[in-house]
Order: C-alpha cells, then sequence, then structure tokens
C-alpha cells in the first residue's frame, strides 16, 4: 500500500475522532513521510502555469469527503493566499517543494475582530516539517511564496462547509498596538484555481476517493 493510501485509509477510519491528540498523533505519523516523489512530480512548473498575470495559485483535490480535503496548493514565485480563518478545523500542511512564509495569528476576542499576531514561520521542503493550525491556536494565517515555485500538501480535517457554518472567511490585519491586530473581514482580489487538467494527480484523485 502507498504511503497516500496509507494515510487516506487511516483518515477516512479514525475521523472523526473524540480522542483529538491520538487522532492528530495518528495522522501525522504518515503524514511526515509523504514526500514529491509520491505524487510523481519531478518539476515544480508541472503545477503552475502561466496564467493572466502570473498570480495564479492552483489547487489540486485528492480527497473531498465530509470527513477531511486532502490537497496540494501550487504557487508561483511571490504569491499568497490572504489572511484567512480555519473555523474548528484541525489543518497538517507539509512543503513538497520551495519554500512558504507563514503569518499566525490567535483570536483575542474573536466577536470583537482583535486578534494577536504569532509571528512568522518559515517552511521549506529541506526540514520536512509539518505545520499544524489547531482549531483554537495559529488558526488564522497567510502563506506567502518566495523567489520559486513552491507547493503545499494540506489535510484539512473537518473540511470546509458553509452549511456547518465552517467557512473560508478572509481578513485585513490592521495594527492597533504592537501584536494586537484588528481583523476585519473583506473579499480579496485572489485567485485560486481548481485543476483537473494534472494526469498523474487527476487519476490519483479517483483512486484515492474510492477508499472508504
Amino acid at each position: 500500500m502507498t504511503i497516500l493510501k496509507q494515510l487516506v485509509t487511516k483518515a477516512n477510519l479514525i475521523l472523526p475522532s473524540t480522542d483529538k491528540k491520538v487522532a492528530l498523533d495518528s495522522l501525522i505519523s504518515v503524514f511526515k513521510d509523504i514526500k514529491c516523489k509520491d505524487f510523481k512530480i519531478d518539476k515544480p512548473l508541472t503545477l503552475t502555469k502561466p496564467f493572466g498575470n502570473g498570480k495564479m495559485i492552483f489547487y489540486y483535490p485528492l480527497v473531498e469527503n465530509d470527513k477531511f480535503t486532502l490537497a496540494i496548493f501550487a504557487f508561483p514565485p511571490n504569491t499568497s493566499i490572504p489572511e484567512h480563518d480555519h473555523p474548528e478545523m484541525t489543518v497538517l500542511s507539509k512543503i513538497l517543494y520551495g519554500s512558504i512564509s507563514c503569518d499566525s495569528f490567535d483570536w483575542i476576542d474573536k466577536k470583537q475582530g482583535k486578534a494577536i499576531y504569532k509571528g512568522k514561520n518559515i517552511l521549506n521542503s529541506i526540514d520536512e516539517k509539518v505545520k499544524i493550525t489547531y482549531p483554537n491556536e495559529n488558526n488564522i494565517h497567510r502563506f506567502q511564496s518566495g523567489e520559486e515555485h513552491s507547493a503545499v500538501l494540506d489535510l484539512l480535517y473537518p473540511p470546509y462547509n458553509p452549511n456547518l457554518y465552517r467557512n473560508c472567511t478572509y481578513y485585513r490585519p490592521t495594527s492597533v498596538n504592537g501584536s494586537v491586530f484588528d481583523l476585519k473581514p473583506y473579499y480579496p482580489d485572489f485567485n485560486c484555481e481548481g485543476d483537473s487538467s494534472n494526469k498523474e494527480l487527476n487519476d490519483l484523485h479517483i483512486e484515492l476517493s474510492k477508499i472508504k
């Protein structure tokens, strides 16, 4: 069984879980070892394409069900996903190639739109670290690529679902005092395009989606 099939099988079996720590540790034990070769990605440019102003981010779904989403986000150089949240969700993120800077925030008072800036982390494919976004910690973040093409593998659980009040909201941060920020919801000028034209990833999507 391939490592991707191991991950999807495990996620389908243990999610949702009443023991969140056990579920998280179990998923990380597989997720951390996934590499580019597991997707047959040998050239970063195969996942990003010249389009418009060259700032389009591409989304490649691998599994989308009512338990979790597994997907790749491919970034051209110097592109970003603005500050956004993951309501009541846990997210595992790993850089497949390139590097991403991540600015994170925690809510102080969500009703008042007050948050504290937790700092910037540089994620890259060399150290192979897994970034964890928790429901109540580092839940709001911004991803920014550097001078090279980059790709992030995300496992989100439970998945976004507007019918269950798990919407993705984008925020514009304004400094109030030191590390305290006002986060105002807005609709950014930001493009993320779903792509099913990559044969290897599309075939993988079909194969992994069959696992129950």
